[in-house]
């Protein structure tokens, strides 16, 4: 029996040493590979895609200022940078300013920088136009969104949403007679959109502001 409990202290000793060791590693390895793990993720947090793809567009323009596909996807990479920044915000603002400027600055290239054939030329500025009224629309610049969206119609007449959203822009800034226009459009190309029974709606409540009350009948005297 004293044999048997020499040999049972012998093993729980190699036993104990065991765990100790396996103990150890674990907090040595997978704590470090914990500690790796939670900085990639902040290392993924911090860097922004949206940054890395405005400089590399930036660096491409700068060999090449007059490539218009270039210069429309730099566009596009500040807009969506600048969508991702809080509202209001300087760096917002500004970004929103560059985009605006390269949309600008694309409208006034050439066709043949726009596009390799004429239809995809004119994709690339109804592509151009959409974003700058996405961008006036969030900063409210109803004028601005009257005139892109006047511009997008003349591209696309039979497009049924150029003209909802022109008449909503023109609604909101007071200009009553583009509203109506637009609005009358928008029901001769789509009258069962969905949207329809607000726009008739309010075409008629404008309709019966306008129309002057009658005039009493003189009475004679007798």
């Amino acid at each position: 029996m004293l044999l048997d409990r020499k040999r049972i202290k012998f093993w729980q000793k190699w036993v104990f040493l065991l765990m100790a060791i396996l103990m150890a590693s674990f907090l040595i390895f997978g704590y470090s590979g914990v500690l790796q793990g939670c900085s990639n993720r902040v290392g993924l947090t911090q860097a922004n895609p949206a940054d890395s793809r405005v400089k590399a567009l930036t660096t491409q323009l700068q060999a090449d200022p007059t490539n218009g596909a270039t210069m429309l996807a730099l566009a596009e990479a500040y807009q969506i940078r600048a969508g991702g920044q809080q509202t209001g915000s300087s760096g917002q603002q500004s970004d929103n300013a560059q985009a605006l400027a390269l949309y600008d600055k694309f409208l006034g290239l050439a066709t043949a920088k726009q596009g390799a054939t004429k239809q995809e030329a004119k994709d690339s500025r109804i592509k151009a136009l959409e974003g700058q009224a996405q961008i006036y629309s969030n900063q409210q610049d109803w004028a601005n969104v009257i005139k892109t969206y006047g511009r997008l119609t003349e591209l696309r007449p039979q497009n049924a949403q150029y003209f909802l959203s022109l008449g909503e822009a023109a609604s909101q800034s007071g200009n009553t007679a583009t509203a109506l226009l637009a609005f009358t459009r928008f029901l001769q190309l789509a009258p069962n959109d969905i949207n329809a029974p607000t726009v008739k709606a309010w075409i008629k409540s404008q309709t019966q502001t306008a129309s002057p009350s009658p005039k009493p009948s003189p009475t004679t005297s007798p």
